[in-house]
C-alpha cells in the first residue's frame, strides 16, 4: 500500500516549508542616494508633448542562478511632468551569450493598466524633473529559467514623456554594475508589442552607466516541463476552505513550490516522492475565485459551499 503525505501550509499555523519572496537584483539605491545622473527615454506615446506618437525602449540586465517566478519589479523615472501613465509595458528578454544582445522579441510581455501599479514621487535632485517610482505586483509572475535577462519597463500614455534614472560607473559602491540597452521605433508601431523586430543599440564601453530598478522572485523548484498539476478546493467548515495541490511527473525526490494568488501570493515547497510525486494544501483560504501556479501549470479553483 503507498501511503502519501501532504504538506500543509497555513497562514496561521505555517507547518509546510513556506517559500518567501528573495531580492534578485537591487540598484534602487541609485534614487534612494540620489547618485543617478542621467536617464536613458523609454516610454510609448507622449502625442500631446511632442505633437506625434514615440515608442522609445531601454533595459537592463540581471542573471538568476536558477528559475524564479519574477513576482514583483520596480523602475525608476524622470519624467517632465509627473503624470501617473494609463498603462505600462514589461518586458523580459533572453540574452544571447555575448553581452549586449538579448532577443529582440520578448520572453515574457504583459501590458499592466495604470490602476495596479504604484507611481510614487521621490524628489529629483537636479530639480528639473518629476522624480515617479513605478512599482508593479504581477497577477500573473513570469517564470524566468537559470541564466542572463534584460527588463524593460515602458510607461505608456499621451500627456508626458519619461526616461530611466541611470548611474554612471564607479559613482557609488551601493549598485550592482549593468548593462543597459535601448532601441527606438517608428511613431506607426504599436505599444509594448511594437519593437519586437528592431534589433537593440548597446553601449560597448568598458564602464557602461547602470539603471535604477528592483526585480524580486520565488523559486520555482525542480521544474521538468513534464508535470502534471491538479488543485481542488475542499471546505472544512467555518466558511473557509483549503485548496489540495497534486503533483505528478516531476523530478524524483525533488522539490517545487507552488504559488497562491498572485499579485501578494502564498507559496509553500512541496517535496516529491521517488516516482515524482507530491501534495500540498494551503488551509483557510476564503471563498471564491483562486489561482495555482506550479512550473508551468496555471490552475484555476473555485471554493464554494
Amino acid at each position: 500500500m503507498i501511503q502519501e503525505t501532504i504538506i500543509v501550509c497555513s497562514v496561521l499555523a505555517p507547518t509546510c516549508a513556506l517559500e518567501a519572496s528573495e531580492v534578485i537584483i537591487d540598484n534602487s539605491c541609485i534614487v534612494d542616494d540620489g547618485v543617478y545622473a542621467m536617464n536613458l527615454s523609454s516610454f510609448c506615446g507622449a502625442d500631446d508633448v511632442f505633437g506625434r506618437r514615440s515608442n522609445v525602449e531601454a533595459a537592463d540586465r540581471f542573471g538568476i542562478d536558477s528559475p524564479y517566478w519574477v513576482t514583483s519589479v520596480q523602475m525608476d523615472f524622470l519624467t517632465l511632468y509627473g503624470i501617473k501613465p494609463d498603462q505600462a509595458c514589461v518586458g523580459f528578454y533572453g540574452n544571447a551569450p555575448a553581452r549586449c544582445e538579448p532577443a529582440e522579441a520578448a520572453f515574457c510581455i504583459q501590458t499592466v493598466d495604470g490602476a495596479s501599479f504604484g507611481w510614487v514621487e521621490y524628489e529629483d535632485i537636479h530639480g528639473s524633473y518629476e522624480g515617479r517610482r513605478l512599482t508593479i505586483d504581477f497577477a500573473t509572475p513570469c517564470r524566468l529559467a537559470a541564466g542572463e535577462w534584460y527588463l524593460a519597463v515602458q510607461p505608456i500614455g499621451q500627456s508626458d514623456a519619461a526616461g530611466i534614472v541611470a548611474a554612471l560607473y564607479g559613482a557609488d559602491d551601493c549598485f550592482q554594475t549593468g548593462s543597459p540597452i535601448w532601441r527606438r521605433a517608428g511613431e506607426e508601431t504599436a505599444c509594448c508589442e511594437g519593437l519586437d523586430a528592431i534589433p537593440w543599440n548597446c553601449d560597448h564601453s568598458f564602464e557602461p552607466p547602470t539603471l535604477s530598478m528592483r526585480v524580486e522572485g520565488v523559486p520555482t523548484g525542480d521544474c521538468l516541463g513534464s508535470e502534471r498539476v491538479t488543485a481542488k478546493c475542499k471546505a472544512h467548515g467555518g466558511g473557509e476552505f483549503n485548496v489540495v495541490v497534486r503533483f505528478r511527473n516531476g523530478q524524483p525526490n525533488g522539490t517545487v513550490t507552488a504559488l497562491l494568488d498572485p499579485p501578494d501570493p502564498r507559496s509553500m515547497s512541496i517535496p516529491l516522492d521517488d516516482r515524482g510525486r507530491g501534495k500540498g494544501k494551503f488551509k483557510n483560504v476564503p471563498l471564491g475565485e483562486h489561482r495555482v501556479f506550479v512550473c508551468d501549470s496555471i490552475v484555476d479553483v473555485t471554493c464554494a459551499p
